[in-house]
């Protein structure tokens, strides 16, 4: 009868120990999510150039928008030869702003014409890129978003 109570003496206690185990963290902290948020549902777009940000958000998106095209569009014009024909044709660039401001290209959909004239086209974007200064990144909520965006490079060289 002694050796039933220990047997159950020893059960309760194996039991009780099972319920203590710590139990490990499922959901991240919200501070460390970071999330991926749509272009257009950004409270506030990335800062680049002399975009000022007490602009309403359709000026702050046409002036981020407009001083990187002309960058990038002048730096594939200033480093590639062109030839004197006349062109007329539009890359469309996908680009990601990380929640550090640092853009990457996710992808470049060129015409004939463009790859034809503009040989290095992928290269020379990529490297002014990687040149551009850090821009501040997009914001939702007040919180530093990871956002992507198409941009439109036209080429119309007369």
């Amino acid at each position: 009868m002694q050796n039933i109570w220990v047997f159950i003496f020893l059960c309760l206690l194996a039991s009780c120990n099972s319920k203590n185990t710590s139990t490990v963290q499922t959901e991240a902290p919200e501070a460390e999510i970071v999330q991926r948020v749509n272009w257009i549902d950004v409270d506030r777009y990335p800062k680049y150039g002399d975009c000022s940000m007490e602009d309403g958000r359709a000026l702050q998106r046409e002036c981020f928008e407009t001083q990187l095209t002309a960058y990038l569009y002048n730096r594939v014009i200033k480093t590639d030869s062109l030839s004197k024909a006349p062109l007329y044709a539009v890359a469309q660039i996908r680009l990601e702003i990380n929640e550090f401001g640092e853009l990457k290209m996710l992808k470049l959909s060129e015409q004939e014409e463009i790859a034809d004239r503009f040989p290095h086209i992928r290269a020379t974007l990529e490297e002014g890129i990687l040149a551009l200064p850090k821009m501040e990144p997009a914001r939702k909520k007040s919180k530093a978003v990871i956002t992507t965006f198409r941009l439109a490079l036209i080429f119309n060289i007369d």
